[in-house]
């Protein structure tokens, strides 16, 4: 069976060899306008022409296994590959009712971040482009269904107001195959500046990002600007140290002109003090005659996950973080942390919620 949601227009008519060509759009449209993924259900397609598809191609590879809805509004999905690997994807709903779709990028990770659920699993292997897509029409799906989002401005995509690789994997490890999903997904409509890929700071992942002029968000994920604090966090800041990182987001943003997201996970006493704060200043700022910085920052309070030593702030703590980067004029936002209740949130993915 071929496994098609990540098939282009033109690529749809040639790889399933029906003609006229105007076909393959048709196609396109029903799958990714329509969210339709019944073969028989497409009418303005012949009938031969639909029972021939059911017989061999898919239009969603993923099988949905389980589902859960917090009370917050967040819904995380867990779903199984055809390989019988499985991955899981969140809706994100914030107080304004907008919907985001967090996708993942592969199965487990490699990065091996000490504070990261995901990062504790290994890695398996990298989503396949359609295996990307998949996640993204199915939580499309699903919202559409349950009438979320419908106040949104999203011409075509009324039912997520946007899309963030921070799922599980790296998605910069996973780049050629990250960026043919977000090809997919732009031609259906969703528009480039609703995308954020989010990397733990990959540094030729980051110089090609910006090499292919893909017009999307950055983040990453720096945790602390104190390269003996990162590398015992984040292995993955040996080989990517801070300076090496710091100049490939100067040349990004140079090439780009991009403000750029920095998440900052907040662990008490560990990245929360203030000589951290001095750290994190002078990295943006870029003191002793080095380029600044555009960024905004994203103070993350750590997401308790079970067995792992580590603490979530107080609310003085984090306030007094806050108003120290305030002070220092750049800007800085605290996420309110949301889908705890069913392991959902940042850090928490491949976390089965007590009970479950």
């Amino acid at each position: 069976m071929i496994s098609i949601s990540a098939l282009l227009p033109d690529e749809l008519a040639g790889t399933l060899e029906v003609t006229p060509a105007y076909r393959g759009k048709q196609i396109f449209s029903w799958i990714h306008d329509r969210l339709v993924f019944d073969f028989t259900a497409m009418g303005n397609l012949p009938a031969g022409l639909r029972r021939d598809l059911a017989e061999r191609a898919l239009a969603i590879g993923l099988r949905e296994e389980s589902r859960l809805e917090d009370t917050d509004g967040t819904v995380k999905f867990r779903f199984r590959l055809p390989d019988g690997e499985a991955i899981e994807s969140v809706i994100l709903q914030d107080r304004r009712a907008r919907r985001t779709a967090c996708l993942s990028t592969q199965v487990g990770c490699a990065m091996g971040c000490l504070f990261c659920r995901t990062g504790s699993l290994g890695f398996t292997r990298n989503l396949e482009p359609h295996e990307i897509v998949d996640q993204f029409l199915l939580l499309r799906a699903y919202a559409a269904s349950a009438g979320l989002g419908r106040t949104v401005d999203t011409a075509s995509t009324p039912d997520l107001s946007s899309v963030v690789f921070m799922g599980m994997g790296e998605p910069l490890a996973n780049l050629d195959n990250l960026q043919r999903s977000v090809e997919v997904l732009t031609c259906s409509g969703f528009s480039p500046r609703r995308i954020t890929v989010s990397t733990c700071g990959l540094v030729e992942g980051i110089r090609l990002l910006g090499e292919r002029k893909l017009a999307l968000r950055l983040a990453v994920s720096l945790i602390s600007a104190d390269s003996e604090v990162r590398n015992r966090l984040m292995p993955i800041n040996r080989l990517n140290p801070l300076p090496q990182l710091r100049r490939a987001l100067v040349d990004y943003q140079q090439g780009l002109g991009k403000r750029i997201t920095l998440e900052i996970v907040l662990m008490a006493g560990i990245n929360d003090r203030p000589e951290d704060v001095e750290a994190l200043v002078s990295f943006v700022q870029g003191r002793d005659g080095r380029q600044p910085l555009q960024v905004l920052i994203n103070l993350i309070p750590w997401n308790p996950l079970p067995e792992f030593p580590y603490e979530k702030p107080g609310a003085r703590r984090i306030g007094w973080f806050q108003q120290r980067i305030e002070q220092a004029g750049i800007p800085v936002t605290t996420r309110i942390s949301r889908g705890s209740a069913v392991c959902g949130a940042c850090g928490q993915l491949g976390t089965t919620p007590p009970g479950e």
